[in-house]
């Protein structure tokens, strides 16, 4: 099942050094529940972590459907560098005992697996609808204009959209077209010869060539030009995922061991969730189970790389 056709290309943003400054500054250390301590709910805050990028978000609502979704709203520390299109809560509506700042122009979906862990509960408010119309009444104050477009302000804010831009794309890296067989074929690669062109066994050169394991983009790099096109173009060309497979993998449950995966791998989530796609399509291409038995096929992975370290 297609999630979007325009997949991020993950070479194209590299956060690095703007991330840890972002992270240092707008997310002081928090006291918080692991995901799998507390169910998600409107009106809490949660931390949010993916490929470098972290934030603090507000939970809207659940969006749900096959993907996990979630509405939020990303949330800062202070009022200093909110502008007039964010809201402040003050410090006593949550335990944080500080004030924040709500950004309803930022609003987005994004998939239970990008959040991490639970900070605080937030009094009164349980969506954003409630608190855009507290500050429509003169409730709660918003920021102030930015006068400045190069000043700090404005720039805090456009971090702040990549940040969200970076969790509402995480999980898009699994969609595809299905064409890759095609173009293979088109070619005239036999599989000996992709095979050798992508450094891998005739096995893993089989199920690429008939549909069964999607490409990775260092397999896309060496491919690519044997195929006459770009390495995006291959991976937006894999074979599509089992909805119940997508399913299995957003969940907030699989969020911990994803990240012990990545840890333990030395990469990105981005990285460890495509390759968590392909282990379970590999295992399911290995059996005889029912489509349904997703959850146990991601289970098993998970316990395969983890052991009795899964979360």
């Amino acid at each position: 099942m297609t999630l979007g056709q325009d997949e991020m290309d993950v070479d194209s943003i590299t956060l690095g050094a703007l991330m840890s400054e972002w992270n240092l500054r707008a997310l002081p250390t928090l006291a918080g529940l692991a995901a799998d301590q507390v169910p998600i709910a409107s009106g809490q805050m949660w931390r949010a972590r993916w490929d470098g990028a972290v934030a603090m978000v507000f939970i809207d609502s659940f969006v749900g459907g096959f993907q996990n979704l979630v509405r939020v709203a990303p949330v800062t520390i202070g009022a200093d560098l909110a502008d007039d299109g964010a809201i402040v809560l003050p410090s006593e509506l949550t335990s944080l005992s500080v004030e924040l700042s709500v950004w309803p122009e930022l609003v987005t979906n994004l998939a239970e697996v990008v959040l991490e862990r639970w900070i605080a509960d937030v009094d009164r408010f349980t969506s954003v609808e409630q608190i855009e119309r507290a500050a429509s009444e003169g409730e709660l104050p918003r920021g102030l204009p930015v006068l400045n477009a190069d000043g700090r302000r404005a720039n805090e804010k456009r971090i702040l959209a990549l940040v969200i831009e970076v969790f509402a794309n995480a999980t898009r890296v699994i969609s595809g077209t299905g064409r890759l067989p095609d173009m293979i074929a088109a070619a005239g690669l036999t599989v000996t010869a992709l095979a050798r062109t992508i450094h891998e066994a005739n096995s893993v050169a089989l199920a690429i060539a008939k549909g069964s394991l999607r490409i990775t983009l260092p397999q896309a790099r060496l491919l690519a030009p044997s195929l006459d096109s770009e390495p995006i173009e291959l991976l937006r060309a894999n074979p599509e995922v089992d909805g119940g497979l997508v399913t299995a993998i957003t969940r907030l449950s699989a969020g911990g061991p994803l990240r012990q995966l990545a840890a333990l791998d030395r990469t990105s989530e981005t990285d460890a969730f495509e390759a968590l796609t392909r282990g379970a399509m590999a295992l399911a291409a290995r059996s005889e189970g029912a489509e349904s038995a997703w959850d146990a096929r991601v289970n098993l992975y998970f316990h395969l790389r983890l052991g009795d370290g899964k979360q």
